[in-house]
């Protein structure tokens, strides 16, 4: 999201960025995009999006009057982008590594070592800088610190995750489109199902759940095939199972906006887990998609 609490999307299949300005309400932001994947806004809001192409992989950024320049090249299908402190991370699904890129466009290897193909997804960071990302050829949920030492933390299906990210009170949640639903890891270490009925992974490119972001409100907002979820609190305690669904926006692409309003006690994420209430905010013949998104940012 913007400073005025704009959501943005990256429509894969119609190479554009969407506006949403609220439910079903969206401009055409930015168009020309081959395959874009995901989006991340850096300190000054400018924004970003990666690029996935089957000869290479671009970084552009995206000018206030919709049109792109081009930032950095020569990435192996990067799959996310996520920018902190000046730079930015990119993960390359093609060769097994994460770049890292200056704020000139100068990028170097941070990480390798990974599957290649379906290496590093989802890249997302914390406001101290810990890194975390999927390999999605095996599964594996890994931290990185600053220096490039990685920890496994658990492990989704294989070529199922896809995204990660911080919230709720810091806590990491993974997207898995085998399973069709959104984990966390729970305060023992232990990855949890969130919510479920996403779209799943029959439909190709009709898939999720992918990127998701939170907006410090209380909210989470989650690309899932052609529609994007809003995940709130409910006065009213509601069982996960009401969440099974049919569902439908191929990923949202997310910058994480950090927010003292996040979640901060065990016990209120306890009982915000089993009230939380999902909403449809957009389906993708709002927005006359011609496939998928990939990426919500906020």
């Amino acid at each position: 999201m913007d400073d005025q609490g704009n959501l943005y999307a990256a429509d894969y299949d119609g190479g554009r960025i969407l506006k949403l300005n609220g439910p079903a309400d969206l401009d055409i932001y930015a168009s020309g995009i081959d395959k874009p994947t995901d989006l991340a806004f850096d300190a000054d809001g400018r924004l970003y999006v990666a690029s996935s192409t089957s000869s290479r992989g671009d970084v552009f950024e995206v000018l206030a009057d919709g049109s792109t320049s081009l930032f950095a090249s020569g990435f192996s299908f990067p799959t996310s982008i996520e920018a902190w402190g000046g730079e930015f991370f990119v993960s390359n699904s093609g060769d097994g590594t994460v770049s890292r890129i200056d704020n000139l466009g100068n990028d170097s290897v941070f990480l390798s070592g990974l599957s290649a193909p379906n290496g590093p997804y989802g890249i997302s960071l914390s406001d101290s800088g810990q890194m975390y990302f999927i390999d999605h050829g095996s599964g594996t949920v890994y931290g990185a610190d600053a220096l490039g030492n990685r920890t496994q933390l658990g492990k989704v299906t294989a070529l199922g995750g896809t995204f990660t990210g911080i919230g709720f009170g810091g806590r990491l949640f993974i997207s898995d489109v085998n399973l069709g639903a959104l984990m966390f890891l729970n305060d023992q270490n232990v990855l949890e199902t969130f919510a479920t009925g996403f779209a799943g992974k029959g439909n190709a490119p009709f898939i999720g759940p992918n990127d998701f972001v939170f907006d410090g409100g209380g909210n989470m907002f989650v690309g899932d095939a052609d529609k994007i979820w809003r995940i709130t609190a409910h006065s009213v305690p509601e069982p996960i199972s009401a969440l099974l669904i049919t569902l439908g926006l191929i990923g949202l692409s997310a910058s994480r906006k950090s927010s003292s309003d996040d979640l901060n006690e065990g016990v209120d994420f306890w009982l915000w887990k089993r009230t939380h209430r999902l909403s449809l905010i957009l389906r993708a013949s709002d927005a006359s998609t011609s496939g998928g998104m990939w990426g919500v940012n906020e």
